[in-house]
């Protein structure tokens, strides 16, 4: 078929030809002559054009030469050589086969062998390669010299290689070797090359089979053996090579996931589920494989559901135990966790609902109200030893209860201090502790507390407990912030009625828990579930209302420390506690905080910071000595 394209093409190119230069004479005529001698302005032309080096510049003396002589064969030849100089491959082959069509009239054997191998040179840069082999072919059936039938194969063999007619290839490889009397190494080495093309192809056919039938391994060990030899370039090996190695890669994947999720599988079926919940994540993880993505979810929902369902069951077992005890609080709390999981879960919306009223009706006849009622009894007669036991007991079953560990470091201090027992030898003995003393009560009578504690304050820096000031400088404290009493009854020292009001105010208080739970209560039930700001929010809402309620100060210093607290809203309430000296078994870790921000905020020394730094090298000697004396067998008792 690609021959009768040609032989139309060159067929039509002569009819036109012959139509312009008047060579097809009408039916009946003479015979015209071809054979006339170029005209001589057509000669000069050609001659110029031959001298001319810039190739635009002889294009043009070739086109004035042929205008000239239409048949001028050296002429269309030499046009269309220049064309293909310039890449301008369409007018090569135009002048080309023009000269071919003039020669072919002429019936120049040598000439015709010539064009008809420029134009399949011309045929090769269009990639017209199957014109370019019928060229060929063309010129090899006129040839008999050697050297031309040599030539004429080698171009014939590369040609059928680009065509990738491996075969007829080779066999106008072994014509041109064939040549009498031409034995070249280029073509044995155009042989080999052949040879060489003949096996890729082969392996590469072998090896497309196997990556379509999916057999990766062999695919790749063929394409690594073109890659290879020929490299990435030989076709499409690099793409299907990379190819190939994914599927081997995904595979592998898939055979690991697989492996994974049986295991997985197993472990859920032996009832391991957080094992098998680990591996079901990690497939998930690696983009899922199978139904992993739902086990997962499956599994994650059981777990969670069972281990709700021990921690509810944990947590009425907890309460149920608690009840049974009558140790009401702690069932409350127990009962109340579960309410935040499962509001219906079993009778515990019965069960916390008695809790509740047992909590108030015990809180109205608690052991701690008796002691604390005992306590202040046993001081207002001044039985310190033995308001001191009462204390202590509330303090070890509840440190936050009231203001009992304020009561009780007053009572520490004046056991622990020596005092002058009698109160006429002490004013004797020292006459400005006598007048200031009497400045005292003079202040408080005014209900002038400020003055009062200031007056107090100098009496405790010239001898600290003076007649028990430091109990009366704590009590106008008190009064000064609103925490108290400041009735005449109470300036007067009444104790007995002091004493009554306390106890049933003691008594009242619980009572009226049925009503409404106290804050202390919340604040109490909050620490025992480790709701530390919720607990602290109680006691800042009641400072923001009341300021100067001296005895919130160390329950919330309390909770800050529990809360692991060093905000500036804690430092504050920290700073309050030094300055006003309460609350003195939190002495050590407050001052080792605010020593810690004090250094933390700035370099520079001042009196605050200094105080502060003194401080903690003072609870730090104390410490030393303390194991130093326990080191050596002293217990200090």
């Amino acid at each position: 078929m690609h021959n009768v394209t040609f032989k139309w093409r060159l067929a039509q190119f002569l009819l036109i030809s012959g139509l312009i230069c008047g060579l097809i004479p009408a039916a009946n005529s003479a015979t015209i002559s071809v054979f006339a001698t170029p005209a001589p302005g057509a000669k000069d032309f050609y001659k110029s054009a031959m001298k001319e080096t810039d190739l635009n510049k002889k294009i043009e003396l070739l086109l004035s030469a042929v205008k000239e002589a239409p048949d001028y064969i050296d002429a269309l030849r030499e046009l269309g050589l220049a064309y293909g100089k310039i890449a301008n491959y369409t007018e090569s082959e135009k002048y080309l086969l023009a000269a071919y069509s003039t020669n072919a009239q002429e019936q120049n054997k040598q000439q015709k062998i010539l064009l008809l191998y420029e134009l399949s040179q011309v045929y090769q840069e269009l990639n017209r390669l199957i014109e370019g082999e019928e060229s060929l072919r063309g010129a090899l059936g006129l040839a008999l010299e050697s050297d031309d039938i040599w030539k004429l194969n080698m171009a014939l063999a590369k040609n059928l290689v680009k065509q990738e007619k491996f075969n007829d290839a080779m066999l106008a490889a072994n014509n041109a070797n064939d040549s009498p009397g031409v034995k070249r190494v280029e073509t044995v080495v155009l042989i080999k090359s052949i040879e060489q093309q003949i096996n890729l192809r082969a392996i590469y056919t072998e090896a497309t089979k196997a990556q379509k039938a999916e057999n990766f391994s062999k695919a790749k060990e063929l394409f690594d053996s073109i890659l290879q030899t020929a490299g990435s370039k030989y076709k499409d090996v690099g793409e299907r090579l990379s190819q190939v190695n994914a599927e081997i890669s995904s595979n592998q994947n898939t055979q690991i996931l697989e492996n994974v999720y049986n295991k997985a599988v197993a472990l859920e079926e032996n009832g391991k589920n957080k094992a098998a919940l680990r591996l079901y994540k990690n497939i998930n993880f690696e983009g899922g494989y199978k139904d992993s993505a739902i086990r997962f979810e499956n599994l994650a929902a059981q777990i969670d559901k069972i281990e709700q369902e021990t921690e509810l069951n944990r947590l009425y077992s907890q309460g149920i135990a608690a009840a049974e005890e009558s140790n009401w609080f702690e069932a409350w709390v127990a009962f109340e966790e579960i309410i935040g999981k499962n509001p219906q879960f079993k009778d515990v919306p019965l069960r916390l609902a008695e809790a509740k009223l047992q909590v108030n009706k015990n809180q109205s006849e608690s052991l701690l109200a008796r002691f604390y009622a005992e306590g202040l009894a046993a001081q207002s007669r001044g039985e310190l030893i033995k308001a001191r036991t009462f204390f202590l007991k509330i303090c070890k079953i509840d440190p936050n209860y009231e203001d009992a560990q304020i009561l009780l470091e007053d009572l520490e201090s004046k056991i622990s201090e020596k005092k002058l027992t009698n109160s006429r030898d002490a004013r004797i003995s020292n006459p400005e502790l006598e007048k200031l003393y009497l400045s005292v009560e003079k202040e408080i009578s005014l209900k002038n507390w400020k003055r009062a504690i200031v007056l107090l304050e100098k009496i405790q820096i010239i001898e600290k407990g003076f007649l028990q000031s430091d109990t009366l400088l704590t009590y106008c404290k008190r009064q000064l912030f609103g925490y108290g009493d400041d009735s005449k009854a109470n300036l007067e020292s009444d104790s007995d009625l002091f004493l009554s009001s306390v106890i049933l105010s003691i008594i009242l208080v619980p009572l009226l828990g049925f009503l409404a739970v106290s804050p202390a209560l919340r604040v109490r039930f909050l620490l025992a579930k480790k709701k530390y700001v919720a607990a602290a929010q109680i006691y800042e809402k009641i400072l923001i209302k009341h300021p100067n309620r001296i005895n919130i100060f160390p329950k919330l210093a309390h909770i800050y420390l529990l809360a692991g607290r060093k905000d500036d809203q804690a430092i504050k309430i920290y700073k309050m506690i030094m300055h006003l000296n309460l609350s003195a078994e939190y002495h050590s870790q407050i001052s080792s905080i605010l020593t810690q921000n004090y250094i933390s905020e700035t370099n520079t020394a001042d009196a605050d910071g200094i105080h502060l730094l003194e401080a903690a090298l003072a609870d730090e000697f104390k410490k030393k000595n303390k194991d130093d004396d326990q080191a050596d067998g002293f217990t200090g008792e």
